[in-house]
């Protein structure tokens, strides 16, 4: 099997690890106020946290890992480029997937150096998208333009994320009983990010893969 092969395949078994991950996390959630986990109400960052879920080891531990699968495609595909910009971009997501890492390694009760791992990731993600998003446009690389969708969508939403109203957040940061409306779009914003960078991930394993024949 050819490197690109393995990357592409490391790359797509932590897209399926950290959903399953997520999936018994929530279920052993319960919140400040009693109440189950809910996608469209918490944050990621929740289910992370030691005292609202039993199994929130398995999300930081999940973190960790995936961060390290995640780093040979990220420097492949920049690679598969086959220029100068592709090649930043495969770096500067090597930075991305550390910053993963991170988030995984400090949960969200350790506020500032969690904060700070979760904007890394959030911004220097997006920043990678962006790149190859543009380099999928240009004929003067090897990337195909079916990448510009979903390089593209984690870039709108992580600027639609980043100016709007952060009301809400503070709210709950500021009061951890404080009763949330049905929907707090922020963690909406968020969820939609993650979900389109895991979708990403796997339109990027898959131009690896077939690279890799």
């Amino acid at each position: 099997m050819s490197v690109y092969k393995l990357a592409s395949s490391f790359s797509s078994l932590g897209i399926l690890l950290i959903l399953v991950v997520i999936m018994i996390t929530q279920a052993s959630f319960i919140g400040n106020c009693g109440e189950e986990y809910s996608f469209g109400v918490h944050f990621i960052s929740e289910l992370g946290n030691p005292n609202k879920s039993e199994f929130h080891f398995l999300l930081n531990i999940g973190f960790m890992v995936i961060s390290i699968l995640f780093i040979p495609m990220t420097f492949l595909l920049g690679k598969y480029t086959d220029s100068k910009w592709g090649k930043i971009a495969g770096i500067i997501g090597v930075f991305a997937m550390l910053s993963v890492f991170a988030v995984g390694s400090f949960p969200e009760t350790n506020y500032i150096p969690h904060f700070i791992a979760a904007i890394s990731f959030f911004t220097i993600s997006a920043i990678t998208t962006a790149v190859f998003a543009g380099l999928s446009l240009s004929k003067k690389n090897k990337l195909k333009r079916t990448l510009f969708l979903p390089s593209v969508i984690p870039v709108i939403l992580y600027l639609t994320f980043l100016i709007y109203p952060k009301t809400e957040l503070l709210n709950i940061q500021a009061d951890p009983y404080y009763a949330r409306p049905e929907i707090v779009w922020l963690a909406v914003f968020e969820w939609l990010y993650f979900f389109t960078m895991c979708f990403w991930v796997l339109c990027a394993s898959f131009t690896l893969w077939k690279y890799g024949k």
